[in-house]
């Protein structure tokens, strides 16, 4: 501790003081003799009021000196006080540093996540236009399979119109030139509606096109028109016709043989809500519930497809079901 000035000049002062009062006066040096009395007296006098000066000057010191140890004090403690405070302050700073990096590190793993989440609502958007896109496309081959089932529910009922009139004619055999002429207009009536009927199946197979797999139930009922017109021309030929039956009546019982196949492939087409393209992850009972609202008509779904489905448990994309009403 360094030492403090004024009790240093306070003590000078004593010492000053003392040898004052022991130092001979310069009347004592010069007159060897006794002083009187009253020189005594003055002399005495004299000391003591410089005395009463030196103590009230070092009383002064000291209370000055008091004062500036107070001050001292006093600021010693708030040095005290604004290092104490300071500290604080720095470990608040460092406190808020800390704390700044770690939101800083939170706002960029936050941005980080909005990035990534953007990225996915736009990818999920994509995802919603490309669905509605396949939905719209549906709903129109859906709309154009029904028409194509009224147009053949209204050639359907051509050929039983057409069919009737080959009956009658044939129950009328006695009148040959007459159901001939009738026969040949049959054929070609016949002959637009098969053209009707074929120009109505092309359409449904250019629908059906975008799998092929789907088109074995149509081929199985075409597999089944050949075989009955193939029956019917190996009947005619096994059994020749017997006397006094035309050319006419026989080509009448393929026409018949014809129109009964038809018949089979206009009623699966009649009776069919729709076709259905089968997409990633459908299942029987997810495309019931979409058509019918009810999940467990799965059933009726399997019944119409049994050519094409193997297994109802294996759906594979692309393949194309019809959709029972």
């Amino acid at each position: 501790m360094q030492p403090n000035p004024w009790r240093t000049r306070a003590a000078g002062l004593a010492i000053a003081l003392g040898l004052l009062l022991a130092a001979p006066t310069p009347a004592q040096e010069a007159a060897p003799q006794a002083p009187s009395i009253e020189a005594l007296q003055a002399e005495l006098e004299q000391r003591a009021q410089q005395v009463t000066a030196l103590l009230q000057a070092l009383n002064a010191r000291n209370l000055r000196i008091a004062e500036l140890e107070a001050e001292l004090a006093a600021k010693t403690t708030r040095i005290s006080q604004v290092e104490a405070a300071a500290a604080a302050l720095f470990a608040q700073r460092d406190a808020l540093r800390q704390e700044l990096e770690q939101v800083k590190a939170e706002r960029d793993a936050l941005q980080a996540q909005v990035a990534a989440l953007t990225e996915e609502l736009e990818a999920a958007q994509e995802n919603a236009q490309q669905s509605t896109a396949r939905v719209e496309e549906l709903e129109a081959q859906l709309a154009e399979a029904q028409a194509l089932a009224e147009e053949l529910e209204r050639l359907q009922a051509e050929r039983d119109q057409l069919q009737a009139a080959l009956e009658e004619a044939r129950s009328q055999a006695g009148r040959a030139p007459e159901l001939a002429a009738q026969l040949e207009a049959l054929q070609a009536e016949h002959a637009r509606v098969q053209a009707a009927l074929e120009e109505a199946q092309a359409r449904l197979a250019a629908l059906e096109g975008t799998a092929s797999r789907a088109s074995r139930s149509l081929e199985a009922v075409a597999d089944e028109l050949e075989l009955a017109l193939n029956l019917a021309r190996a009947l005619l030929s096994a059994y020749p016709l017997p006397p006094g039956e035309t050319v006419a009546s026989a080509e009448a019982g393929v026409l018949e043989a014809q129109l009964l196949a038809a018949q089979r492939i206009a009623d699966k087409l009649a009776n069919a809500r729709g076709l259905y393209t089968v997409q990633a992850g459908d299942s029987l009972s997810s495309i019931a519930a979409f058509f019918y609202r009810d999940a467990t008509r799965w059933t009726d779904i399997l019944e119409a497809n049994r050519g094409v489905l193997e297994d109802p448990d294996r759906l594979e994309p692309g393949m194309v079901l019809v959709i029972p009403r």
